[in-house]
């Protein structure tokens, strides 16, 4: 009796399993998903038969260009000097070009010193600048630095010997001596004119000019930013 029922249960066991693997095979041929897709729903992706979106276009930051930045364009003459820029402002205007004229700074290398010699002692300096700012040359100066100069007074610096050998034939002409030209490079602030909207007849014109500005020259840039129109200049 034992032995029926123990064959029954085995044979109801061996029933089960194939229906199972009947029925999970059926199901895969269907094309149903397998069990860890249905655990996971977020990976199932429904497809509805659209087309595929569109790309996105870029960012407006990186869609538009910056459009390029038009520099004017002007006729630089120059440099010059505090007395050379006086004198130019007066031949502009003879020549009608001081109304679309600008005038700025700029750097230029000064080579020729106008000095006093070097004195003895700081005292003797002293009394040699007051001497000449008594005679009108306020820009006299005790030159302080270690050297050969050193206790020298400077009354400027200019860019061509020309210049500064004027400068030193007019204090003669005053009656003030013992003022002598050198060699001594260095930096110094000039003034330069730039001439808006030039035509080729503004340029014949300051190349006319030019001859009596020895150490300048002329030749095309950018107009400066910022800067007094030659008219309302000092």
């Amino acid at each position: 009796m034992i032995r029926v029922l123990v064959s029954i249960l085995v044979i109801a066991n061996l029933a089960l399993l194939v229906f199972g693997l009947v029925g999970s095979g059926d199901h895969a041929g269907r094309g149903g998903p397998p069990l860890a897709e249905l655990r996971n729903p977020d990976s199932i992706r429904i497809v509805r038969g659209e087309p595929e979106p569109a790309p996105q276009p870029p960012a407006a930051s990186q869609a538009i260009r910056t459009a390029p930045v038009l520099v004017q364009s002007c006729l630089e003459f120059g440099p010059m000097s505090e007395d050379e820029v006086a004198r130019a402002r007066q031949a502009l205007s003879a020549g009608g070009l001081l109304e679309r004229t600008v005038q700025a700074p700029m750097m230029a290398t000064a080579s020729w010193w106008v000095h006093v010699p070097p004195r003895r002692s700081l005292l003797q300096a002293e009394n040699e600048v007051a001497r000449l700012r008594a005679a009108g040359l306020r820009d006299a100066y005790v030159v302080l630095e270690q050297g050969d100069m050193r206790f020298a007074v400077s009354l400027g610096l200019f860019r061509t010997e020309e210049a500064a050998r004027r400068v030193v034939d007019q204090m003669k002409s005053r009656g003030i001596g013992g003022v002598v030209v050198g060699r001594r490079e260095q930096q110094v602030r000039l003034t330069a004119f730039y001439v808006r909207e030039p035509s080729d007849a503004d340029l014949g014109e300051l190349e006319q000019l030019r001859a009596a500005f020895p150490g300048t020259s002329i030749r095309t840039s950018a107009c400066p930013e910022t800067s007094s129109r030659g008219a309302s200049g000092p």
